[in-house]
């Protein structure tokens, strides 16, 4: 029978219940919606329903928690809406242009999403989950 050996380090948080999504939205992806006088795109997913989604956007200085305000060059704001309770999952990201609500993006626009069980989030009362450096981090996230 083999000697048992000693002990290893203690390895780093686990993070296998938590999903992390990079995503671009392309200039010509967007949808128009004329009610709300915004643009619109739908990520189709299949993350639980029970999980906290996190969402950034990347912009000129750095990962921002969505919903994110931009005044330069000009005043647009990202929001996000999550549809994760009926047959069809999405995450619905959303854009606003002040100057002229017809314009969408003209280049490509980046996100993460990050999608975290409720028992995860429990664990770390003390993240400030609006600041994506600290959510990848504490969840060791790539």
């Amino acid at each position: 029978k083999p000697e048992k050996g000693d002990k290893g380090d203690t390895g780093a948080q686990g993070n296998a219940n938590v999903q992390n999504y990079s995503l671009t939205i392309n200039s010509w992806d967007w949808t128009y919606d004329s009610y709300y006088k915004r643009w619109y795109h739908r990520y189709y997913t299949t993350i639980p329903f029970q999980s906290a989604i996190l969402t950034y956007v990347i912009s000129a200085s750095g990962e921002q928690a969505i919903p994110y305000y931009e005044h330069d060059p000009m005043p647009v704001q990202y929001d996000v809406a999550t549809y994760l309770f009926g047959s069809l999952l999405f995450i619905e990201f959303q854009y606003s242009n002040f100057n002229s609500a017809t314009i969408a993006p003209t280049s490509d626009v980046y996100f993460y999403i990050v999608a975290i069980p409720p028992h995860m989030m429990a664990q770390n009362p003390n993240v400030n989950w609006k600041n994506y450096k600290e959510v990848k981090s504490v969840l060791n996230l790539k």
